[in-house]
């Protein structure tokens, strides 16, 4: 079962409550600004160029993580400014993965590619014909490499014949 931050579990508004709905909306923005602040300001102060601690990259990684599952949720193109809303997140995204690409933290390919026990976890197999054995069909999170080093493992689906 997939864990969620509490700052990520968006309960779908009536439309009776949508401007209480938008607030929190707000708020969740201002929270996710701050965390990216903070996330900035963890990789600058290693200027010597040395390997930030681990737990400040993982800081990071679940910070992304949370940005994809409340990104998840806002495909429905028919909210009220749901769009603008996701671009917002994708634009915070997309600058979190830059701050890790800066530091030679990349996310570990996994879909579609063969299942490699050194930076994958099978979480859950499938049995489809049409793929090839070992082929994973799915990623239920994320991995991230540094270098050629995991620091944390792909968890993914796994098809298996």
């Amino acid at each position: 079962m997939k864990t969620i931050h509490p700052l990520f579990r968006i309960p779908a508004p009536s439309e009776d409550s949508q401007a209480s709905a938008w607030q929190d909306l707000k708020e969740r923005m201002d929270k996710l600004g701050r965390m990216q602040i903070k996330m900035q300001a963890l990789l600058e102060t290693d200027r010597s160029g040395s390997v930030a601690s681990e737990s400040s990259m993982e800081e990071m990684i679940q910070l992304l993580d949370g940005l994809d599952h409340c990104l998840s949720f806002l495909n429905d193109e028919r909210a009220v400014d749901a769009r603008r809303f996701r671009q917002g997140l994708e634009l915070l995204r997309h600058k979190g993965l830059a701050m890790l690409e800066s530091k030679d933290i990349h996310p570990i390919p996994s879909v579609g590619h063969r299942f490699d026990p050194r930076c994958h976890v099978a979480v859950d197999t499938v049995c489809r014909e049409d793929i090839e054995d070992s082929t994973i069909v799915e990623e239920e999170r994320r991995g991230y490499l540094r270098g050629d080093k995991p620091i944390r493992s792909a968890e993914v689906v796994v098809n298996r014949r």
